[in-house]
């Protein structure tokens, strides 16, 4: 009988092992930070420049310390911010590449569309540098006559000179 009792302890400890560990609490919601989002704050810094060479990115990153806004921590976030208003069409880049340079305010959703416009324009313009190939064909032919000149003025002066040539 002894072991009879042991085999039915066991399987009583067994479901005592199976018992799920209590669950971890979640961590609570970050608050969001009251007042305007950091793009807001860029646009508004961009638009209070009335300098007609527009608002070097350094100057920006000023403006949003002088704001309080950690920049040190938000790098990341003003050069994807300012990438995003570039596409956007709500900043224009005067001078520079991706997330350097100078930038203006541009006319918004007016100014995306202006550029889907300019598209067409260019493939025309693909077109004209196809007919104008002809003008090159008249350049290189205009270059060989004046190289060949030149090559017969070397032969006339070298038989002057009483010397042979073996061409």
């Amino acid at each position: 009988m002894t072991e009879t009792a042991a085999a039915e302890a066991a399987p009583q400890a067994v479901p005592a092992a199976q018992t799920k560990a209590p669950k971890k609490k979640k961590a609570p919601a970050r608050k969001k930070a009251a007042g305007p989002k950091l793009g807001d704050q860029i646009d508004n810094i961009v638009a209070d420049c009335h300098d007609r060479r527009g608002m070097s990115f350094y100057a920006i990153k000023k403006g949003l310390a002088a704001k309080g806004v950690d920049v040190e921590k938000c790098r990341h976030l003003i050069k994807t911010g300012i990438k995003r208003k570039l596409a956007n069409g709500s900043l224009v880049q005067l001078k520079g590449v991706g997330a350097s340079g100078s930038f203006k305010t541009g006319q918004g959703e007016g100014a995306v569309k202006s550029a889907k416009k300019a598209v067409p324009a260019a493939k025309t313009s693909k077109n004209k540098k196809s007919t104008s190939r002809k003008t090159p064909t008249k350049k290189l032919l205009a270059k060989k006559i004046y190289h060949q000149k030149i090559i017969d003025q070397e032969i006339s002066r070298q038989e002057s000179c009483g010397q042979e040539t073996s061409a």
